[in-house]
């Protein structure tokens, strides 16, 4: 019954044409790989290459999400972001099975075309930036100027993690939503990346 209970909460379920079954076989938590479909495309390839007969689930979570999900069995198999704190959960956790690398994800700073920080921008399709650019990109959007704030997820999410941990280096603390004025949290209750853009977009804060 809890199995059945959690194939009905999953977002997609991704198939095949050697499907045979209609219930997926096992369940995938992740947030930004499945909102954009790179999910589908690694579990279609999958299915293809291996001629399953059974189907695979999608659940969107982000990595907070994700690592409840494999402690408490709503899913079986995380794709959750940020090494360091994978690794941590795993061995406090106790999870039955260690992690593996198995991509690199990017992270993109965006924001208003009215760029209130100045921030340099670039022509280039997928651009790369040193660790030390990094920080004196955030540090200009973490100065207090009038007009630039920085939208937080606010969840614990590996994007959240990561940011604070940026702007730390900068700051020489974390940065605190209700006493960093330029430090903002999304309003939606729908927490995920999409989401985030959107609100970003239609406020023109940094993200």
């Amino acid at each position: 019954m809890k199995k059945e209970a959690q194939i009905n909460d999953c977002d997609r379920i991704i198939f095949s044409s050697f499907c045979k079954e209609d219930k997926p076989r096992f369940i995938i938590g992740n947030g930004g790989a499945g909102i954009t479909r790179f999910v589908d495309y690694m579990a279609e390839s999958f299915l293809a290459q291996t001629k399953a007969e059974y189907c695979i689930a999608w659940k969107k979570s982000d990595t907070e999400e994700t690592l409840q999900g494999l402690a408490n069995g709503s899913i079986d198999v995380g794709w959750a972001y940020g090494i360091e704190r994978v690794y941590k959960e795993y061995k406090e956790r106790n999870f039955s099975f260690a992690p593996v690398y198995i991509f690199r994800d990017h992270f993109t700073l965006i924001g208003s075309l009215t760029n209130p920080a100045a921030l340099p921008i670039s022509e280039e399709l997928t651009p790369h930036y040193s660790n030390h650019q990094v920080l004196k990109l955030f540090k200009k959007i973490a100065s207090g100027q009038s007009g630039v704030y920085f939208l937080t997820r606010n969840d614990k999410s590996a994007t959240n993690f990561i940011e604070r941990k940026i702007f730390k280096k900068i700051l020489g603390r974390l940065p605190e939503v209700g006493t960093d004025s330029w430090y903002l949290p999304l309003k939606s209750k729908e927490h995920y990346p999409d989401t985030a853009l959107q609100e970003a977009n239609e406020r023109g804060y940094y993200k």
